[in-house]
């Protein structure tokens, strides 16, 4: 019975091999040759033999997939040294994180994708729902246009802040690119309070939403401005959303000439991930909701936890990858990192570099921003765009009931795995822009 089984079994594979070498051998052998012959095979099955370790390995190690590729591409270099590059960049980053590459592939792995269009359509079900986003948009600016003819505001400015040219819809110069839950808010308010900054209220999405729609539909999008304004948007998921830098460049080269000035504000990464979960926490079911813990950790074979770097939101607060990549593209002098707790506690100190960096006639003054002991941090002049003007309660402008909410309550081991995990990628940052925050 054994030796019958063992014969049709042979028999099988016989007819088998010769169905798929008539259909595809000759080819087969072809490209074998003349890509190298065994070589390339020994190559595959070395990969092959890392790739199947990888799942015992991640569960023994408790480290990520993006350092378990370090194990393949060992095993790769040494059959095959051209196959690997290693570049300077990756000796200084052995220091801090030894498994942590440097490639645009790799940079690419912490990115967040494009949402795709049947998200896009079930956020705004038509155009003309869309289109009523930036009709307030619209208003705002020719409110903006006409108070300042008719109080005749331009008449108590300095003659460097007086507005220049016709009002019209221009593209955006200065973007703020990131990051969610940084403090994108309250950096967009207190830079529009210069009088020569001109803003749009809501998050445009261009470059990781509407991009098929072309360049005249995100122009449209910009509120009316004078040309000797810099004209400013903010969407914060820019910064990590994959092929937007691309994307960015390139509109900053054909439209402007390379003149595009991009603001990134960043804070502790590990209460970015806690408050990113409070606020997505609110708009979810209550059957459906998930705690913090189940979502940033995971547990490894032996029951140990380790950090979920998958997570979209620890993947955003790896800012040093993502830095990088925008750098592959701009200059240190067209990228600015902002403090998100310095803006919060020290406001005119911070805002003052991002003036600086705009190249801004010096205007904002330490007197325009008053303390909120409710709210826990500063409100701004709303009438700060008027030299000469008392501050009055009246006028103050403060960020939203929305900011500045209690966060989830997440225990001390909870938070010391991802300080642990995030430490090496904050201590690179501090490298990339010469400024420490002194994160925990």
């Amino acid at each position: 019975m054994n030796i019958r089984r063992i014969f049709g079994c042979l028999c099988f594979c016989g007819i088998f091999g010769m169905i798929i070498y008539h259909n595809f051998g000759p080819n087969v052998f072809k490209d074998f040759t003349a890509t190298g012959g065994p070589s390339v095979a020994v190559n595959g099955v070395v990969a092959l033999t890392g790739f199947l370790s990888i799942s015992q390995h991640q569960l023994n190690s408790k480290t990520s997939h993006i350092e378990n590729l370090h194990i393949i591409q060992d095993n790769l270099s040494s059959r095959n040294p051209k196959r690997v590059v290693i570049n300077s960049e990756t000796k200084v980053n052995e220091r801090l994180n030894r498994t942590v590459l440097n490639s645009w592939e790799e940079l690419e792995l912490y990115t967040l994708p494009k949402p795709s269009p049947d998200k896009v359509r079930r956020k705004f079900r038509n155009e003309d729902e869309l289109d009523q986003k930036y009709l307030r948009n619209d208003e705002r600016s020719i409110e903006r246009i006409v108070d300042g003819l008719a109080t005749g505001s331009d008449e108590n400015l300095p003659k460097i802040f007086e507005k220049k040219g016709t009002p019209m819809k221009r593209f955006p110069n200065l973007i703020i690119i990131g990051v969610k839950k940084g403090g994108t808010r309250a950096l967009l308010e207190m830079i529009k309070l210069h009088p020569q900054v001109c803003s749009s209220g809501p998050e445009i999405h261009y470059f990781d939403r509407y991009y098929n729609k072309g360049i005249e539909w995100y122009r449209e999008r910009m509120p009316l401005c004078y040309e000797n304004e810099l004209i400013m948007e903010k969407t914060p998921s820019y910064f990590v959303t994959s092929g937007v830098t691309e994307d960015i460049f390139q509109y900053s080269t054909e439209r402007l000439n390379r003149t595009l000035k991009l603001l990134v504000i960043v804070r502790d990464p590990t209460r970015r991930a806690i408050s990113d979960f409070t606020q997505t926490q609110g708009n979810e079911i209550g059957v459906f909701k998930r705690t913090f813990e189940e979502l940033a950790l995971k547990q490894s074979i032996d029951g140990e936890p380790y950090v979920n770097s998958q997570w979209g939101a620890i993947k955003i607060g790896v800012y040093s990858k993502h830095l990088k990549r925008w750098q592959r593209y701009f200059k240190p002098h067209e990228i600015h990192v902002v403090s998100g707790e310095h803006l919060i506690k020290q406001p005119y100190d911070e805002i003052k570099r991002v003036e600086k960096f705009l190249n801004l006639p010096s205007f904002i003054k330490r007197e325009h921003f008053v303390y909120n002991k409710t709210k826990g941090f500063y409100c701004f002049d709303k009438q700060i765009s008027q030299p000469n003007t008392n501050v009055n309660e009246t006028d103050l402008r403060c960020l939203g009931s929305s900011k500045g909410r209690a966060h989830v309550f997440v225990s001390t081991k909870t938070e010391t795995l991802l300080r642990d995990y995030f430490r090496p990628f904050n201590e690179e940052l501090y490298q990339l822009i010469g400024r420490n925050f002194g994160w925990p």
